[in-house]
């Protein structure tokens, strides 16, 4: 427990099964249970076009330089590759986030010039643009039936590393235009905060 208690955890559920119970056998196959996901991602409603067409005057007059444009140091990737939460699925790349963690100074730099052509381009490599889809089966739900099951998108660690890069860039500037009410997706802010807010009003 002292040293890891995910894995400590991990032994007392294993400890805890009741392995007397033989597993159930289902007949449902990988590729019904595709068919059922396409099947749901048509079923959605879609924004329907309302022929309106709108256009963007584009200045020809120079844009000053922005804080959010210029190239990531290697503090800022050290930073966000810190961040990066262990022991998650990797995407289609097969890369995990213990190994961009253990990255030499080699490496590194390459990484960094890969993300900074990246954001100089406007552009991502093809391979983020596809997700590694796991069927997980609901809870209480029949096992053998393919509408049982709902998907999990598993992205590149990668391409999560450049959104962390961009989140480092946009949350200072954003903080500062958000009214201190605002506590949706802000850290040090939860809904018991702002119950406690109301109460302390109300009162």
């Amino acid at each position: 427990m002292t040293n890891n208690s995910r894995k400590a955890w991990a032994t007392i559920r294993r400890l805890d099964e009741d392995h007397a119970t033989p597993p159930i056998i289902t007949m449902v196959t990988a590729n019904s249970v595709a068919s059922q996901l396409v099947a749901n991602g048509r079923n959605q409603h879609h924004r329907q076009p309302t022929g309106e067409h709108h256009c963007t005057v584009v200045s020809d007059q120079p844009q000053p330089a922005s804080p959010l444009t210029k190239p990531f140091d290697i503090d800022e990737l050290e930073t966000a590759m810190g961040k990066l939460k262990p022991g998650k699925a990797a995407g289609i790349d097969d890369i995990l986030a213990e190994m961009i963690q253990s990255l030499g100074p080699n490496a590194k730099t390459w990484l960094l010039e890969m993300l900074n052509t990246c954001m100089a381009q406007k552009t991502i490599p093809p391979v983020w643009r596809k997700a590694k889809v796991v069927a997980i089966p609901k809870p209480g739900k029949d096992p053998s039936s393919p509408k049982s099951y709902r998907p999990i998108s598993l992205l590149c660690i990668t391409y999560k590393l450049y959104e962390r890069l961009l989140l480092q860039r946009l949350m200072p500037l954003i903080d500062t235009k958000l009214t201190k009410d605002q506590a949706g997706f802000r850290p040090g802010r939860s809904c018991a905060g702002q119950l406690l807010n109301l109460a302390s009003t109300s009162s």
